[in-house]
C-alpha cells in the first residue's frame, strides 16, 4: 500500500534574514522527502490576510503536522504574545490545550539559550521535542522528525500473542533463589570487586542449596517409561534458566579471572554437585532413576565449565579440573569419602533410553546452548578433549580400580553426535600448530609432550580411536587431533 504524501506547515519567527534562510533550506530538506510543506514564503499571496492565513494553518484538518520551529526570538515573542509569532501562538496553544489530537505538533529547537536550555515556548514544553541544535544528534533527530511525520516510528508496538505463557498455566513452577547472588556476581566479576570469591562462593551455595527443589517424587518411579521419561525432561527444561545463569558465570570467570583459585572454587562445586545424582538412602535402582535430571544438571553444567575456559584458552584452570582427583561424600557408598575422576560426571541415564542410543540427551543440550556465548561449536571442542584427556588417563592408570572400589568409567563424547565430516579440526587444536600454542595446550590431555600425547593416543584399541557416535558415522581421533601437524611452526 503507497504512502500518502503528508502535509506540514511550518510556524517560525524572522528573527533575521539568516535564521529565515535556515527555515526555507529545512522546508526544502522536507520537500526532497516527499512531505508537502506550507510555508508563508511560498503560500501566503501578496494581500492575503496574515491572521487568517496562520490560523486557517493551525486549524485546517487538511494540515496533518504543525511544526514550530523555535530559535531564542522565537520562544521569546511566544511567551510575550508578540507579533506575528505571539498570534500564532495563541492560535497553536488553544489547539493543543483544547483539542485531542495531540500528535499534530512538534517543537523544532534550533537554538540553546545562555544556560544550555532549549528555547521552548512555555506553553509547548510537555510537547514532543526535536533537538537540532546538536550537530553530532543532528541526522538522527532529522529522522525521528520525518518518521513523526509520516506516523512510521523506530519502534512500533508487536501484536498481542494469540494465548497467555504456558508457564502460568503450570501449578508447580520451580523456582531457586539465585537471582540477587547472580546478578551480585556477576557485578563483581565484571567490576573486579574485592568480594568477588566470596560472592562465588553465595551464589553457588545459593545454587546448590535449591537444587532440592527439583527433586522428583518418589511416587514417579511405578509410572510408566514414557511417562517418567517426559517428567525427566520437564524438570530438565525447567531448569533453563539457572543452567543459562551458570554459564555465564563460567564465560565471566573464563574472561576476567582465570586463576587457580577459581579452579579450586569450581573444583569444589562440582564435588558439592555430585551426591545429587544419588538418593539420599543409598542405592536403589527405582530410586536412582529419580535423580536422573540431576545426572543431566550435573554433565551439562561441567561440559559447559570446560567449554567456556577453553573458549578463552584458560587451559591452566581446565588442567586442573580433569587432574585434580574430587573428594566426594558417595550416598551410595555408606556416605563414605571417596576419590574419583571427572569421568563421573557423565552418568548414564537409564530414563532416556541410552541403552538405545536414541540422543535424547545431546538433543537436549544442544537446544540449550542455540543462544549464549557457550556455542555447540565449543561444547563439541570440549566434549572431544574430555574424550580424548580421559581415555589416556584411564590406559595410564590413572583410574583403574582402587581400594575405594572405584574404576573408570568411559566419557563418552555424545556432541560430537553433531561433528559430521569435518576437513578442519576444533580451533585449540588448529591454533596447537603453532608450538608455543601447543605447549600451553598439552597439559589439559595430562601430557608434557607431543611425542608423549602421540604415544597415548595410538596405544589405544582401535575402538577407541575411532568413535562411533550416530549410526554408521565415526570420528577418527588421530585426524581430528591432527597429530601429524600439531607443533610444526
Amino acid at each position: 500500500m503507497p504512502i500518502s504524501v503528508p502535509t506540514v506547515f511550518i510556524s517560525y519567527s524572522w528573527t533575521n534574514d539568516a535564521h529565515q534562510k535556515k527555515v526555507v533550506q529545512f522546508a526544502e530538506n522536507l520537500t526532497s522527502q516527499r512531505v508537502d510543506v506550507r510555508l508563508d514564503v511560498w503560500d501566503l499571496k501578496p494581500g492575503h490576510d496574515i491572521s487568517h492565513f496562520m490560523e486557517q494553518m493551525v486549524s485546517d484538518k487538511n494540515i496533518d503536522k504543525v511544526i514550530i520551529f523555535s530559535d531564542k526570538e522565537y520562544a521569546r515573542k511566544a511567551n510575550s504574545r508578540d507579533g506575528g509569532v505571539g498570534s500564532e501562538s495563541q492560535i497553536i496553544s488553544s489547539e493543543i490545550y483544547n483539542k485531542t489530537k495531540q500528535n499534530k505538533f512538534v517543537v523544532v529547537v534550533d537554538e540553546r539559550d545562555e544556560n544550555n536550555e532549549l528555547c521552548i515556548p512555555i506553553y509547548a514544553k510537555q510537547n514532543l521535542c526535536i533537538d537540532l541544535s546538536d550537530d553530532s544528534k543532528y541526522v538522527d533527530e532529522y529522522e525521528r522528525l520525518v518518521r513523526w511525520i509520516y506516523d512510521k516510528p523506530y519502534y512500533k508496538k508487536p501484536a498481542l500473542a494469540d494465548k497467555p505463557p504456558a508457564f502460568l498455566e503450570e501449578d508447580n513452577l520451580i523456582t531457586i533463589n539465585t537471582g540477587v547472588a547472580h546478578r551480585r556476581l556477576v557485578d563483581a566479576i565484571k567490576s573486579a570487586r574485592p568480594y568477588m570469591k566470596s560472592a562465588l562462593d553465595e551464589y553457588f551455595h545459593a545454587l546448590l542449596g535449591g537444587l532440592k527443589e527439583f527433586r522428583i517424587p518418589d511416587e514417579y518411579s511405578s509410572k510408566s517409561a514414557s511417562d517418567f521419561r517426559d517428567e525427566i525432561v520437564k524438570s530438565i527444561e525447567a531448569f533453563q534458566p539457572y543452567r543459562d545463569e551458570l554459564v555465564e558465570v563460567f564465560v565471566l570467570l573464563a574472561r576476567y579471572s582465570a586463576t587457580e583459585e577459581i579452579a579450586e572454587r569450581l573444583h569444589r562445586f562440582f564435588e558439592d554437585f555430585y551426591p545429587y545424582i544419588w538418593p539420599e538412602d543409598g542405592f536403589n535402582s527405582r530410586h536412582n532413576i529419580l535423580h536422573d535430571n540431576y545426572k543431566f544438571f550435573l554433565h551439562e553444567a561441567f561440559l559447559c565449565c570446560v567449554a567456556a575456559f577453553l573458549k578463552e584458552h584458560r587451559f591452566t584452570v581446565v588442567s586442573y579440573l580433569t587432574t585434580h582427583k574430587l573428594h566426594i561424600v558417595h550416598r551410595r557408598h555408606s556416605h563414605q569419602k571417596r576419590s574419583y575422576g571427572f569421568d563421573v560426571f557423565y552418568p548414564y541415564l537409564e530414563s532416556l533410553n541410552e541403552g538405545r542410543r536414541d540422543h535424547l540427551r545431546e538433543a537436549l543440550i544442544k537446544k540449550r546452548c542455540l543462544k549464549g556465548d557457550v556455542t555447540l561449536e565449543h561444547l563439541m571442542q570440549a566434549d572431544f578433549i574430555l574424550y580424548v584427556r580421559q581415555r589416556i588417563g584411564f590406559y595410564r592408570g590413572e583410574y583403574a580400580l582402587n581400594s575405594s572400589g572405584y574404576e573408570g568409567k568411559h566419557w563418552f563424547p555424545i556432541m560430537l553426535s553433531y561433528c559430521g565430516y569435518r576437513e578442519a579440526s576444533f580451533e585449540v587444536i588448529q591454533r596447537a600448530g603453532n608450538r608455543e600454542f601447543l605447549n600451553k595446550l598439552l597439559p589439559i590431555f595430562g601430557v608434557e609432550s607431543l611425542q608423549e600425547l602421540a604415544n597415548q593416543i595410538r596405544k589405544l584399541p582401535e575402538r577407541e580411536r575411532s568413535v562411533k557416535v550416530r549410526g554408521f558415522d565415526s570420528i577418527n581421533v588421530e585426524r581430528l587431533l591432527m597429530l601429524d601437524e600439531l607443533g610444526s611452526s
